[in-house]
């Protein structure tokens, strides 16, 4: 399916709501393809940033604006119409730079700059520019105490007492802003369920929310959904797992350098584990959170500033003090105030060894000492074992004289709830805050009530500010802006994240996976139903190439949400349901899970298992397995293991289909061996994980925070997560534009999304008109315009469902879907 199969009338009203509020339009004009060019990657920081350091900085930043170009951030930069993003030689920066004529060239004294340098520049163009948000030149004069400081509210200037509202009052009353008008109630349900679980409200959720007359139902609603657990977890793992470098798959875990804690990290969020508990859990870890401060083993030549130690000092910096150390890892910064020593002081708490100190990858022939960033806030004893090192590390980052802590999170929290942060950018928490009461109202309430992250969600999500109409971006639609002169005036307009979008998509269209990647919840206590068996009790020494056919038979009355089977066997297997072969295993320390759905039936179902035994002498033999039925109520799972109800036969056959209905086969009752479980030891960790998977994972509402990124998903802006990622890219790129338009994995969901869709109206004999009205509430929290039932109605097509397709993707085009308002 793409967008040219949409019936004409159909694709006129899709370009007009996909440009209704020029989203798409205005975001890939700023984009310029090199489809067939080769371009050469930028490292900003090592690459352009020391050349504008020493070069250009003083004749073009801090008050000093030669030729009225400033470079004191990329904005700035961009602003002065001075270059040609993706094009240098449109640039007429770069006409300067290599310009030998002495009244036009830059820099105007001095040396001019090196071929090599020039090269990189022209690279630095053409690829948009890349330049760390965080980083300027322009020179700081702002100072905040380190310690927390009490807010004595103001009084009370409108119909809300809420503390959020008492302080952004009075700054609206300063700054002469009107507040904005209250959300409508549906919009209000979408934004809060969106941003607290990263879900679509139901259509019963909405209707419901709409019908309640209680004029404390908004509160009320912020209550319910922090209270549920699974959910709230679900969703923020995606925003963790951006920030301490999680991920399922990726760079770093095969060589043991970098270790998942996924597990940990789900079951934290889950019971809301204090904050100041949680960094000291991930500091100073157990084997469950050790991942976090274990960096990645880069192969080949490493610079110094990139060895597993520097990972350390630059990744907890960041995420939990919002420094950027990166620049200090090599040398001085070029950006703030940090030194070669700060970084190092931070990497020595965690090297098992002496340290040495190297400045631009050249040793110093200097050892590096353990030192916190705030001496003011404790010393760390270099005598001290490794362990010991980083407890005290720990203890120093979580202590209530250091401010920086608490300020960091709840700033991280109002960027995730509002689009930008109190401090922006987020890493630079040495900025001033746009309301520096409401940042430290807000981190001294963290602090005093626990370090309670759902309670400052709470606080934020209850204000009357958040739930007001939002505003146009400040930035996240067109670029980032870091201006000090930014004036807040409400929520901003938010793009979903992919998860969040991903999710979407799955819950309109039925089409989320079975099974999730993520580890997580304790498999050991997972009770298994199966019993590992044999033809008798002799399977000890069972004879070396005998073959027995195992069987179970069981009745449904009508097919389930979600079945799989997981099998393994001594030597190896084959399963077949049905009659139809499904599966095959080698390995009895490698279990097989097998999603069987497909081939149930309503009535009776047959499970066939041909189990073998290889081998030149006889030797043992054994098969277990654990069948698992999810039905209609998605907690109600019901699981048959292989136990004395299962049948067995050696009866040979040329197919093994026909034992289904070979009536003169004998069929005998499995034994159960003793003790197999023990001599099967390491495979059965590996079937409890299989069915804690199946246990945990919904086929309606499986999340996209618990499987491995698709192409879709890398697309829309989800990272690798190999370095630590705070904030995603906020700008729509022609690559997401393609994928959303013509995308094949997008395609395929929409594809079977207008499969169920047409059952559903088949099933519950809906007109064309409910069944657009149920889709538009299920994606959209509202029914249909009378003009858009004008252009949607009637539903026809050759193929019944070729036109819910072309439906489906109109509306998940929408920017009213793909947008958080």
């Amino acid at each position: 399916m793409t967008k040219s199969n949409l019936h004409p009338l159909k694709l006129h009203w899709a370009t007009i709501v996909l440009t209704a509020t020029g989203l798409f339009t205005c975001q890939t004009a700023f984009i310029q393809p090199s489809w067939g060019q080769e371009q050469k990657q930028v490292d900003f920081a090592h690459d352009i940033l020391p050349i504008l350091q020493s070069r250009c900085a003083k004749c073009h930043s801090n008050g000093v604006f030669k030729g009225d170009l400033s470079l004191e951030s990329r904005d700035k930069l961009i602003d002065s119409g001075t270059v040609e993003l993706g094009a240098h030689a449109n640039s007429q920066l770069f006409e300067r730079i290599t310009s030998s004529d002495p009244d036009e060239q830059m820099p105007p004294e001095g040396d001019r700059l090196t071929a090599a340098q020039v090269e990189k520049f022209a690279a630095w163009i053409d690829t948009d520019l890349v330049w760390p948000a965080e980083i300027e030149f322009k020179r700081r004069i702002f100072s905040r105490p380190l310690g927390l400081r009490a807010v004595a509210l103001p009084d009370q200037r409108s119909d809300s007492d809420h503390p959020v509202d008492r302080i952004i009052d009075n700054y609206f009353r300063r700054n002469s802003v009107k507040p904005l008008e209250p959300l409508s109630d549906h919009l209000f349900l979408r934004r809060a369920k969106l941003d607290l679980l990263g879900q679509l409200p139901t259509i019963d959720e909405t209707r419901q929310f709409a019908d309640n007359e209680d004029p404390g139902k908004q509160e009320k609603l912020i209550d319910e959904l922090l209270s549920r657990d699974r959910d709230y977890a679900d969703h923020w793992i995606s925003f963790w797992n951006d920030l301490l470098r999680n991920d399922y798959v990726g760079t770093g875990y095969i060589d043991g350098g970098r270790e998942q804690i996924t597990e940990w990290l789900h079951r934290s969020l889950i019971t809301n584990k204090p904050y100041d508990r949680f960094v000291r859990e991930l500091i100073s870890p157990s084997p469950e959170s050790v991942g976090f401060i274990k960096g990645i083993k880069w192969r080949g030549r490493v610079n110094a500033s990139q060895v597993e130690p520097l990972q350390f000092s630059q990744n907890i910096s960041q995420v939990f003090l919002g420094i950027n150390m990166k620049c200090a890892s090599c040398h001085d910064s070029f950006i703030d105030d940090w030194k070669l020593n700060d970084a190092y002081g931070l990497a020595a708490i965690t090297a098992e060894q002496p340290l040495e100190i190297h400045r631009c990858d050249v040793p110093t022939g200097e050892t590096a000492t353990s030192k916190f960033v705030f001496p003011s806030v404790g010393q760390i004893d270099g005598s001290l074992s490794r362990t010991q090192r980083l407890e005290q590390l720990a203890a120093l980052m979580t202590s209530r004289q250091n401010g920086r802590f608490p300020r960091t999170i709840v700033n991280r929290l109002w960027h995730r709830m509002t689009g930008r942060g109190l401090v922006h950018p987020v890493d630079v928490m040495a900025n001033e805050a746009w309301s520096e009461p409401l940042l430290d109202f807000l981190a001294v309430d963290f602090v005093d009530h626990g370090y309670d992250l759902k309670r400052t969600l709470r606080m934020i999500a209850t204000s009357r500010m958040y739930r007001s109409r939002s505003v146009q971006a400040s930035g996240q639609l067109l670029g980032s802006s870091t201006s000090s002169d930014f004036i807040f005036r409400g929520v901003d307009t938010r793009r979903m994240t992919a998860e969040q979008l991903v999710d979407a998509v799955w819950t309109l269209t039925g089409a989320a996976p079975r099974n999730i990647d993520a580890k997580i919840g304790s498999p050991e206590d997972v009770e298994l139903t199966g019993k590992w068996v044999w033809k008798d009790a002799g399977a000890g020494q069972s004879p070396a190439g005998e073959t027995v056919f195992f069987r179970y038979e069981f009745e449904i009355d009508s097919l389930p949400l979600a079945s799989s089977i997981v099998t393994t066997c001594d030597n190896q297997f084959e399963l077949f349901v049905n009659g139809k072969h499904v599966a095959k295993g080698t390995d009895w320390a490698a279990p097989i899970t097998s999603d069987i759905r497909p081939e149930l039936k309503v009535g009776k179902n047959v499970i066939l298992v041909q189990a073998s035994n290889q081998g030149d002498s006889p030797n043992p033999a054994a098969l277990f397995a654990e069948l698992l039925l999810r039905s209609d109520n998605k907690s109600d799972i019901e699981r048959f293991g292989t136990d004395q109800n299962w049948d067995w036969t050696e009866s040979s056959v040329n197919d093994p289909a026909e034992l289904l209905n070979h009536e003169q086969i004998h069929w005998y009752p499995a034994v159960v061996l003793p003790g197999a479980n023990e001599t099967y030891e390491s495979a059965m960790p590996l079937v409890q994980r299989a069915v804690q998977q199946f246990d945990l994972a919904d086929p309606i509402t499986a999340r996209a925070s618990l499987v491995q990124a698709d192409l879709l998903m890398r697309s829309l802006g989800r990272p690798n997560r190999e370095q630590v990622v705070t904030t995603r890219p906020e700008t729509l790129s022609t690559l997401q534009a393609l994928d959303l338009s013509n995308g094949e994995i997008l395609a395929g969901w929409l594809q079977t999304g207008a499969n169920q869709w047409l059952s559903a109206q088949r099933e519950s004999k809906w007109s064309d008109q409910e069944l657009v009205t149920e889709l538009f509430e299920q994606a959209l929290s509202r029914g249909p315009a009378s003009d858009e039932l004008k252009v949607l109605i009637p539903l026809h097509g050759e193929d019944p469902a070729g036109p819910i397709e072309d439906l489906l993707w109109m509306v998940v085009m929408l920017p009213e879907f793909q947008l958080i308002q």
